[in-house]
C-alpha cells in the first residue's frame, strides 16, 4: 500500500490508476496504525483507507478514480 499512499501524496493520478488496475484490492486496503501526515495536517487512522487519504488531500481526481476501482465510500462505518 505504500506505493498507492505516495501516488496519493504526489497527485498523480496517472499512478494511482496503474497501481489500482494491477491490485484491486489496493482500494479497499485499510490503514493499520494512525499516522500523522504532515504535507497536510491531517491525521489518519487506523481502519481508514485510501480513499480517506485521497479525501483529506483533496484530490478528487484520486477519490474518484478509487471510487470506480472499488473504493468503499462508507468504509468508515464497516
Amino acid at each position: 500500500m505504500n506505493d498507492l499512499v505516495q501516488a496519493i501524496l504526489k497527485d498523480d493520478p496517472a499512478r494511482v490508476e496503474r497501481l489500482l488496475k494491477t491490485k484491486p484490492q489496493l482500494a479497499t486496503s485499510r490503514f493499520e496504525r494512525e499516522q500523522l501526515f504532515e504535507e497536510f495536517s491531517h491525521w489518519i487512522y487506523a481502519g481508514d483507507s485510501p480513499l480517506h487519504l485521497a479525501a483529506a488531500a483533496h484530490r478528487p481526481r484520486i477519490a474518484k478514480i478509487s471510487l470506480v476501482t472499488g473504493a468503499d465510500a462508507n468504509a468508515a462505518q464497516s
